[in-house]
């Protein structure tokens, strides 16, 4: 019996410990459904075996740290937490038992459930006074000074009928669109959206919260003096609009359950498509005085529920690290983890970017770590569970030399990134360059494919992206098992590449950050190739949509002495049209 109420006493330990992250830092360690079980876990184990929360819980003791420098103020309501579930036909159950209370029909209000940082605004007079974030419910972090910089937050409401004290509720969060920019833009990798958003909203630094773009939509009104609302939540977010509080277009009310279903499952196949993290939906009863009715409990509203989609997370453990070298010589480290399953995804490799983002993770060999899909697309490694961590963990190293070529590496302090400067010899670089000459986008001779193009560098039959058009019949029949057809259709295509559109042919070089739109800008713009080779700076900088970074690195391409010697011969294989 004692070792049970140890085991009950170690999953209550856990718990807390995941509620001060949760409440207090904004920061979940492990996915909702892993602290759901654990939730569930303890309260069977509690009810089995009768045991007294209460009488064992002084034994729970931490000393967490709290920030000082951000004051605690108390909710004049509270900010209570929603009862979720992960199963959509729990709306019958929600429905009935409802029902069972008010005896009458009633509509129900959908809205989408965002993963950001829940908060309220308390205007008086039109004016915004306080700012304070939900965290326990009872007491939040005043963060009022932060928020003045988020952009679509009213500093004072315009229209008809202003309250004379209203507490907004709503949620701050990043798009995927910002969160990309910030992060190219300071060169920084943030771990994921939601805890990008709740770093920015603690930062003592108000320039930093600015530079965060963060935007945030009302989900509700926790309370207005005098009342002037509707008793209808759908109508009353649409009036409070009009007062300049921005709320989400895509929030519906309904009267039949079956709709209720279609709005879960549009919503969860257009999740990605929002442009922003969203778990799930909120349903909530439409009717002001039904929900009156219905009330609270101590945790949640009785007349609101969760139901979130399918988890994007997983928990993993990274069993390897490798490094990659990409065709610009950056070498690039792979997490090789335990295979997960993630919305029908295997994923059992994760780019973990630079030397910067594996410190910002505090990552090492052996961690077990979450696993999400940003955007429903890109896998990536959000957070370690530490909690998990062991005697076992090595540190990640990176190389000293090239896993290709062998070549001293070099560190680029400002960017964070290992470099293999010898690219002329480094068979990955001329490989990935190879690729990028031959592609569709470039020459099209896209019969030729990975496995030739390497078994050609492997040979030393192509040093340079040149010696694709010495290839002749001859030349090929020295690869492995070549199909005379294939050798045919080889030769057929690289004659016909050497008709090729300037856009093509810009493309084709390799410059970085050079997609198909700026190789189709530059050749509108110059016209001809040696337009291009000598344009300066002030020159490259009026090509539409091209930046000054860009525009740097197409100005050192074509200085380059080896690559002006490259582009001379070539030129004299080829037709350039424009």
């Amino acid at each position: 019996m004692k070792n049970i109420k140890n085991i009950i006493l170690k999953i209550k330990k856990k718990i807390i410990y995941y509620d001060y992250l949760y409440r207090n830092l904004s920061y979940s360690e492990i996915p909702d459904y892993e602290y759901d079980k654990l939730i569930n876990k303890f309260n069977i184990l509690k009810k089995k075996y009768f045991f007294n929360e209460k009488k064992y819980l002084n034994k729970i003791n931490y000393n967490y740290f709290n920030n000082n420098k951000i004051k605690k103020k108390k909710h004049l309501y509270p900010m209570l937490s929603l009862k979720h579930y992960y199963n959509i036909n729990k709306i019958y159950y929600f429905y009935k038992k409802i029902y069972n209370i008010v005896k009458i029909k009633f509509n129900l209000c959908c809205e989408l459930k965002i993963d950001g940082v829940s908060i309220s605004l308390i205007y008086k007079k039109g004016n915004l006074i306080k700012a304070i974030t939900k965290g326990n419910g009872y007491f939040g972090d005043d963060i009022t000074t932060n928020i003045l910089s988020i952009n679509n937050i009213p500093l004072t409401l315009y229209g008809y009928n202003i309250p004379e004290k209203i507490d907004i509720r709503g949620e701050i969060f990043i798009t995927y669109k910002n969160f990309n920019k910030i992060t190219k833009k300071n060169d920084i990798y943030f771990l994921n959206t939601r805890n990008t958003t709740s770093g920015a909203l603690r930062n003592i630094n108000t320039k930093i919260t600015s530079n965060k773009n963060l935007t945030f939509l009302c989900y509700d009104i926790g309370f207005i003096k005098p009342n002037l609302l509707n008793d209808s939540h759908f109508k009353n977010l649409k009036k409070v609009n009009k007062w300049g509080i921005p709320i989400h277009n895509f929030i519906k009310k309904f009267s039949k359950i079956e709709n209720i279903k279609n709005f879960f499952l549009n919503s969860n196949i257009n999740r990605k498509y929002f442009g922003f993290d969203n778990d799930g939906i909120v349903i909530k009863i439409d009717s002001k005085k039904l929900q009156n009715k219905v009330g609270y409990n101590n945790k949640y509203p009785k007349w609101a529920i969760a139901i979130k989609f399918k988890s994007q997370e997983k928990i993993s453990k990274v069993i390897n690290i490798i490094f990659n070298v990409s065709k610009y010589g950056i070498i690039i480290p792979i997490a090789i983890i335990k295979t997960v399953n993630i919305l029908g995804n295997k994923i059992n490799k994760i780019t973990l970017h630079n030397k910067k983002n594996i410190e910002t993770l505090n990552l090492y060999i052996g961690d077990f770590v979450i696993v999400k899909l940003l955007g429903d697309v890109i896998p990536q490694i959000t957070k370690v569970i530490l909690s998990k961590r062991n005697k076992k963990i090595k540190k990640i190293i990176f190389p000293k030399f090239c896993p290709s070529c062998k070549y001293k590496l070099k560190f680029i302090k400002n960017k964070n990134i290992y470099k293999c400067i010898e690219n002329l010899s480094c068979k990955i670089q001329l490989e990935e360059k190879i690729k990028n000459f031959v592609s569709k986008k470039g020459f099209n001779i896209t019969i030729i494919k990975k496995n030739i193009i390497h078994e050609l560098i492997k040979k030393k039959i192509v040093k340079n992206i040149l010696d694709i058009f010495k290839l002749n019949y001859k030349i090929l029949l020295k690869l492995n098992k070549i199909n005379k057809n294939i050798l045919y259709r080889i030769l057929i295509s690289i004659n016909k590449s050497k008709n090729i559109h300037l856009s093509n042919f810009i493309y084709s070089l390799g410059i970085k950050n050079i997609g198909r739109i700026l190789s189709l800008n530059i050749a509108k713009h110059f016209k001809y190739l040696k337009n291009i080779i000598y344009a300066d700076l002030k020159k490259l900088i009026l090509v539409p949509k091209i930046k000054k970074k860009t525009a740097k690195n197409i100005f050192n391409f074509m200085k380059n002495k080896k690559n002006k010697i490259i582009i001379s011969k070539i030129i004299k294989y080829i037709n350039i049209y424009n």
